[in-house]
């Protein structure tokens, strides 16, 4: 289970990237600070808000959670403040619902959830929660709570806060496509929204589950006697589709193999591993099927499948790809310093491998650096700069905000 989803949930997780700082050849543009519509104009200046947030988040659904002196609250679209509360933190918006917690401690946490005013809709008695997704949420009972039939699961609920089914996991993913992953007995599957298994729990991962096709792997593709994934390729009724290994192959410019991404118990030690790898917009690259397109291995290099899985989509092989994102798959060549290009889902060599390090596309652009330790930009899909590179600190586009300068490398504590 990727770990990403339950740090969003159980501690102060908002996704922020730290970069190098350039000393050098800053413009005008790289003096700004704040968020930034595709125009680069600043729409959100922190200095100008009613207070000034010490940390703020990425929009989802025309709100941004960020850290105040006084607790955390969210921005509008246009940086007004929507509202402030004594809590310890807040999840992004999902579904019209945002997770957030109280509690002095990590043992005294409970979460509940509000509304896009800002009032509690589910009172905060849970030790973890997750965002709503197809209008419910998975949500973790508190180990101490002994009105619960099993304190310390997890299980799901509706937008009134109650019970969505009677069935309980050991951990358990907000819902995508009518399908959710959960673990059981040490072991990941599938569930629909009944609760019901559609793929029973015998995986190590489930990777995210993408136009009702489900990626499960025996093999972590971590540890060193397990890091060959044997992959089945499932679809919403549980009909396996394919069968196939990937095996982790070493790369000279690039530190994580495969699709790793290496998890860190501590910010310092996540940030060591960026600093080493300086390619902090590259690290979350799954096998995951994604926009039509499943990732392939052919000998030491890499290509996309067909939806129907029955032949390589493409001709063309690469060192390493990246799933689709915004209809365009970002393309590694390990050759030299190593560059990111992208392709389109017809495998026209849009842009060529130019980058030292780019973001997937969102909102039709991408965030890319030219050269270690340089300046950001936003290129659109034929890789022409919207947003010349003038950024020595930036984020990827979001709910058609991104967050640039000084404010862009603040990392939250929990």
């Amino acid at each position: 289970m990727h770990k990403r989803t339950f740090a969003d949930v159980s501690a102060l997780a908002l996704v922020s990237l730290a970069f190098s700082m350039a000393l050098s050849g800053c413009s005008q543009g790289a003096m700004q600070d704040g968020f930034i519509d595709k125009e680069g104009k600043i729409v959100v200046d922190p200095s100008k808000t009613t207070q000034r947030p010490l940390v703020m988040g990425n929009y989802s659904e025309g709100f941004v959670p960020a850290k105040f002196a006084n607790g955390f609250g969210c921005l509008d679209k246009n940086g007004g403040l929507a509202f402030v509360k004594p809590f310890k933190y807040i999840a992004p918006f999902s579904n019209g619902m945002a997770a957030y917690c109280v509690g002095k401690s990590a043992e005294e946490e409970l979460w509940g959830y509000i509304n896009n005013t800002g009032d509690t809709v589910i009172e905060p008695t849970y030790g973890a929660a997750g965002r709503f997704s197809e209008g419910v949420a998975p949500v973790r009972m508190h180990k101490d709570d002994k009105g619960a039939k099993f304190p310390g699961k997890w299980t799901y609920i509706d937008k009134t806060g109650k019970p969505a089914f009677d069935k309980y996991f050991d951990e358990a993913e907000p819902y995508s496509d009518g399908i959710a992953a959960v673990k059981e007995g040490g072991k990941m599957g599938c569930i629909d929204k009944n609760g019901k298994y559609i793929v029973p729990p015998s995986y190590d991962k489930i990777y995210p589950v993408n136009a009702g096709i489900i990626v499960a792997a025996q093999g972590d593709g971590l540890s060193e006697d397990n890091r060959d994934q044997y992959i089945d390729y499932f679809d919403a009724t549980g009909a396996r589709l394919f069968h196939r290994l990937i095996s982790p192959v070493p790369l000279k410019n690039l530190r994580n193999r495969l699709w790793i991404r290496n998890e860190f118990k501590t910010g310092a030690d996540r940030a060591e591993a960026d600093r080493k790898v300086a390619r902090p917009l590259s690290t979350d690259v799954t096998p995951e099927f994604r926009e039509g397109f499943a990732i392939m291995q052919d000998g030491k290099k890499f290509a996309f499948m067909t939806p129907k899985f029955e032949r390589v989509g493409f001709s063309g092989v690469y060192d390493y790809v990246f799933p689709f994102s915004d209809g365009m798959a970002a393309v590694y060549d390990d050759n030299g310093t190593g560059k990111i290009g992208f392709i389109d889902s017809k495998h026209v060599q849009v842009i060529q491998p130019k980058y030292w390090d780019a973001s997937p596309f969102s909102s039709g652009v991408a965030l890319v650096q030219e050269f270690k330790d340089g300046m950001y930009g936003y290129i659109d899909k034929t890789g022409r700069y919207v947003l010349h590179p003038t950024y020595v600190n930036a984020r990827p586009f979001k709910d058609d905000r991104a967050l640039v300068g000084k404010s862009a490398i603040e990392l939250p504590v929990p």
